[in-house]
């Protein structure tokens, strides 16, 4: 049977404008994962057919993320993580988080990473959104501007936090240019990964977004003013009529 990589569209943002927002959505989640009696929530915010997809989703995409993930923060040792000091991180809050790893990897051509015991050591962030891990990142400490997806279902780094903003239109996001920069920033706020159409969207419906240097307020300016493609439009007949 066939596995969506991506969650339906109906719960990442169905889900509607205003203060409830944030709380249905943990609702939902807390249901998937036993953490609460809300099954209600699945029943008003779902359909049926939402229902078993999200449980598919659920069972074989972000459990064994979730598990994954472990293993690499696991495989990280504290020489390795004091190794990073060099880097601006602080090696005991990157691992009492769990989220920070390292893995060999091996490059697809999507761009996307698998696990490899012949590849090079990558570090490793799990990717969050409402206590679920939704896919993990990995980059070399050497080239931060550079970054993979194991899945490529995640568009950002602390996407609770552009949720919670979007709940919240007074709140201030705080973007982080690279992976790196996001865990310089203790993990604070976020750090899109993959500019998708939704990612774009998203971020240009915030109030109001903060950045750390003038170079990436520049460079995100440039993509969100970007103007959305358009396909030639043509005129049944035309060519005809000019033949």
């Amino acid at each position: 049977q066939a596995q969506p990589l991506h969650a339906p569209r109906s719960f990442v943002r169905g889900f509607p404008a205003g203060k409830e927002r944030d709380g249905l959505f943990e609702a939902a989640w807390r249901a998937f994962y036993g953490e609460g009696s809300s099954m209600n929530a699945q029943e008003t915010l779902f359909t049926p057919d939402e229902v078993a997809d999200l449980k598919l989703w659920s069972a074989n995409i972000l459990a064994p993320l979730r598990g994954e993930a472990q293993g690499y923060a696991k495989a990280l040792t504290f020489a390795q993580a004091s190794a990073l000091h060099k880097l601006g991180l602080k090696p005991g809050p990157i691992i009492e988080s769990g989220l920070v790893g390292v893995s060999q990897i091996e490059i697809a051509a999507n761009e996307t990473w698998s696990p490899s015991d012949h590849g090079p050591y990558y570090l490793t962030i799990a990717v969050n959104e409402a206590e679920a891990v939704t896919d993990i990142v990995a980059f070399a400490p050497d080239k931060p501007n550079e970054w993979f997806l194991r899945r490529g279902s995640a568009w950002a780094l602390g996407i609770d936090h552009i949720n919670g903003a979007l709940a919240w239109p007074d709140t201030i996001v705080s973007l982080s240019a690279t992976p790196l920069d996001w865990l310089r920033a203790d993990m604070w706020g976020s750090c899109v990964l993959d500019w998708t159409t939704d990612a774009i969207d998203t971020i240009r419906a915030l109030q109001e977004i903060e950045v750390s240097s003038p170079k990436f307020a520049a460079a995100l300016r440039l993509q969100l003013s970007k103007p959305p493609r358009l396909p030639e439009i043509a005129v049944s007949g035309d060519k005809k009529n000019a033949a």
